[in-house]
């Protein structure tokens, strides 16, 4: 009985297997191989007869509706569960077991099958991934095959936000191990390592930087913090990774702001660094400029600040000694320019106030003491002045090309006027004054009382001098003006006269040409105008007429005609010839063409 059973089913098969075959045959326009993988997804014909198609096909690559038989299989994959896909994965399996299987062969427009795979079960699901689709068993057979690991869906998204989006750790380690790309973005601008980070993966994110797939520092970290912070243990290792690779101090400074709560782990390295900066500084602005690189570490700082303060200190006490010495004796002649006293002062009183021995009183009355020593040493000299064209004119291109080419009179412009030295020695001198009452505390009161009145004296005769090169200003000033009113005068008398001696010659037309300083050229006669100038029909031999062109003196220009059969001559008169003004000779004709152009008047003399 049970062997009866058994040759029963085999029976039973090998007449299922026949009519899958029959079928195969009487299908028309797929190939085989199509209609094999159809029918067996479909539960119509069983995976081992479909696999020995597979196997004995002479090509998977013959097309029919635009895809060869390996994507019908994907389109399966893709768009149906897992548990319904152990034939579609067994079909798969065989296609990859053919030695002349290329997994990362693409046809036609078609993307290559792993990358054709995610990308249609994606957009099946509608923008997004599901734990229901793809087994572990499909991606890593395809990768083992030679697919890239390096695929993407529609949206820019890689495997690993396959992985990370069906919550396959499994698969998100392999695809690590395997060298996936976690630096590629997808259309967001987010890379894997960013949502490995956001959605605390430590695990994986520890295996690729274990692997060195990915480098991380505080710099490429682009993740927020406090999101990280949700994560402790991804926390602490990121801290201590970022830390590790901070070295220099935007480094430090960043991590310091970003893992607030880990200073620890970059104190050592960043005291250091202030140290550094602090043992550098020679000069008190530059102690103060590690101070704000350094706010927190006062401690370090600060003694390098004040060594730094009584150094400074030191040389304002020597150059203080040295001035007493010259202000005891009164003699100026080895006196010489000293900047220290007023940097002093500056830097320890207005920037910084920063002066813990009180030393700016002092620094004040030295300076003071080498600003009476520098106006007293100061010459006054007879001032004159300087007359600045560009600065009075640069706003006005047409002012300055006219000063240019008529000259300062001519225009009339008074240009901006300096006066070089005179306002830097009355400002010298008023604040060396000012100097001078002050209430001396360090033994310049006797040298002050001396130099007040020598001092008012000399602001005196710089007050007279100044007053003295103002007024020959004035009066050089006013001599232009007076030029420039004359020369204004001339030319209007020119353009005047030239006026009255165009109508007196329009109203006498029928001067010559020469009494006016008129003189001109002629070309040859031709017919070169007869087509510029309308002719009359009326002259029967018009054909015949020849044209004379005049150029005249001032640039006027006419034409005279002269028909061979004609006595006379006719001058054009502007717009066609003005044939009813005939003149006997070619002078006369020339005038009149003259005349008319220039002053539109009907010249008498010579006229027919």
């Amino acid at each position: 009985m049970r062997k009866a059973l058994i040759v029963i089913l085999c029976l039973t098969a090998l007449f299922a297997q026949a009519q899958s075959f029959d079928s195969l045959k009487r299908s028309k326009g797929k190939t085989t191989l199509h209609t094999a993988i159809e029918q067996t997804l479909a539960g119509r014909m069983t995976v081992a007869a479909c696999k020995d198609t597979i196997a004995s096909a002479k090509s998977v690559k013959d097309p029919y509706g635009g895809k060869t038989p390996i994507y019908l299989v994907l389109d399966y994959l893709a768009t149906h569960k897992k548990q319904e896909c152990g034939n579609a994965e067994q079909l798969l399996s065989a296609f990859i077991s053919r030695p002349d299987f290329d997994i990362n062969l693409r046809y036609s427009s078609l993307l290559p099958p792993m990358a054709y795979l995610i990308r249609t079960n994606y957009d099946f699901l509608g923008g997004r991934f599901s734990p229901e689709y793809i087994s572990n068993n499909v991606l890593i057979l395809m990768i083992s095959a030679g697919a890239s690991v390096n695929t993407f869906n529609s949206n820019g998204g890689t495997l690993m936000d396959f992985a990370m989006d069906t919550g396959n750790r499994y698969l998100a380690h392999y695809f690590v191990q395997q060298g996936i790309n976690l630096r590629h973005s997808d259309k967001k601008g987010e890379d894997a390592v960013y949502k490995l980070i956001a959605d605390g993966q430590f695990d994986v994110l520890k295996q690729a930087l274990d692997k060195g797939s990915i480098k991380i520092d505080i710099n490429s970290l682009q993740n927020n913090m406090e999101d990280i912070a949700r994560h402790k243990e991804l926390y602490d290792y990121l801290a201590n990774h970022c830390a590790r690779q901070a070295s220099d101090y935007n480094d430090i400074v960043l991590f310091r702001s970003r893992f607030a709560n880990r200073k620890d782990l970059v104190k050592t390295r960043y005291e250091q660094l202030a140290r550094n900066e602090a043992a550098k500084a020679s000069k008190f602005e530059e102690i103060i400029t590690v101070e704000n690189r350094y706010p927190d570490l006062p401690a370090i700082v600060n003694p390098r600040k004040l060594a730094l303060y009584n150094k400074d200190c030191q040389t304002l006490q020597a150059v203080h000694a040295r001035a007493l010495a010259t202000a005891e004796k009164g003699d100026l002649s080895t006196m010489r320019s000293e900047k220290f006293p007023r940097e002093f002062v500056e830097n320890y009183s207005k920037k910084y106030q920063y002066d813990p021995n009180n030393k700016v009183s002092l620094a004040r009355e030295v300076e003071a003491f080498y600003t009476v020593c520098e106006a007293l040493d100061r010459h006054i000299p007879v001032y004159d002045w300087k007359i600045d064209h560009m600065a009075s004119w640069a706003n006005s291109v047409s002012s300055m090309f006219s000063a240019l080419t008529l000259g300062l009179f001519r225009t009339g412009k008074i240009p901006e006027v300096s006066f070089p030295g005179m306002e830097e020695d009355e400002r010298l001198l008023r604040n060396a004054i000012s100097a001078c009452s002050m209430s001396s505390q360090h033994g310049y009161g006797q040298f002050f009382s001396k130099a007040s009145p020598v001092l008012r004296t000399k602001l005196n005769k710089q007050q007279q001098e100044a007053k003295s090169v103002k007024r020959r200003y004035e009066a050089y000033e006013e001599s232009i003006k007076a030029k420039s009113r004359a020369e204004m005068a001339r030319q209007e008398a020119q353009r005047e006269a030239k006026r009255k001696r165009e109508e007196a010659i329009a109203e006498n037309p029928d001067v010559s040409l020469k009494s006016i300083g008129i003189t001109y050229t002629t070309g040859e006669w031709d017919t070169s105008w007869i087509d510029k100038i309308p002719v009359p029909f009326d002259t029967p031999d018009h054909q015949k007429t020849k044209y004379l062109e005049v150029k005249y003196s001032d640039g006027t220009k006419g034409c005279i005609s002269k028909v061979p059969s004609n006595d006379y001559y006719v001058p054009s008169g502007g717009e066609g010839f003005l044939w009813d003004d005939k003149y006997t000779n070619l002078s006369d004709a020339i005038a009149a063409e003259y005349f008319f152009r220039k002053y539109d008047v009907t010249r008498t003399k010579g006229k027919k």
